[in-house]
């Protein structure tokens, strides 16, 4: 999610992608122009909780007649999809690389302690008029700052698939048993294994048929 930028002699860099360590991640922000209303407020780029969203727009006394352009600086991006679930005219797509689960055991929140709400860094919990705080799971990336700042162990954050280019590194699937679990990377271990077989395979009855 952004959280480290590399760069080698001022252009950003990510070796670890390039040498097939880890792969890209399947992460998007699609915007459909033409189905924007110049009605709608502009509440993607104002709900927005890193202002990664610009819009560019043509206005006449103070009132937008069209809008011209939206871009999302994916550099500022995580891929919340909170301005996908914002847009009223539905002109907005995102991919999410990872998917999860975001639990509050709020009987054992700390009344009116906020620390988890402070720290999100996409608005997923929110503090209820009750004093508790509430999880909007589908706007959780699963960084797991909330988990690590609360006081009380009331919150339980885990990922359960990572959406990504097909690669073959050890290091990546060590990466994700520390990220989802044992049983997940083996099943992509065994699945990458398989695609590899079926690869050999459709190549050697290509030779033959030639």
């Amino acid at each position: 999610i952004n959280a480290i930028k590399m760069f080698k002699n001022g252009n950003r860099k990510n070796t670890a992608v390039e040498l097939e360590i880890i792969p890209y991640l399947h992460k998007e922000v699609k915007v459909k122009l033409e189905n924007c209303d110049p009605g709608c407020q502009l509440v993607c780029k104002e709900n927005c909780p890193l202002e990664a969203i610009s819009v560019q727009t043509i206005e006449e006394n103070g009132k937008i007649l069209e809008i011209t352009g939206v871009q999302v600086d994916t550099d500022k991006c995580i891929f919340c999809a909170i301005c996908e679930d914002s847009c009223p005219q539905k002109a907005i797509r995102v991919t999410k690389p990872f998917q999860g689960t975001l639990k509050v055991d709020t009987a054992r929140c700390p009344e009116m302690c906020d620390a988890c709400v402070d720290v999100c860094p996409s608005r997923a919990l929110t503090l209820g008029e009750d004093g508790k705080v509430w999880a909007r799971d589908k706007y959780c990336v699963y960084c797991g700052a909330c988990k690590e700042v609360c006081p009380e162990n009331a919150i339980e954050v885990k990922m359960t698939n990572i959406l990504y280019d097909r690669i073959a590194s050890g290091a990546w699937f060590s990466i994700m048993e520390k990220l989802v679990s044992k049983e997940y990377a083996y099943r992509e271990l065994y699945a990458s294994a398989v695609r590899s077989c079926l690869k050999h395979l459709q190549q050697d009855t290509e030779r033959v048929n030639s």
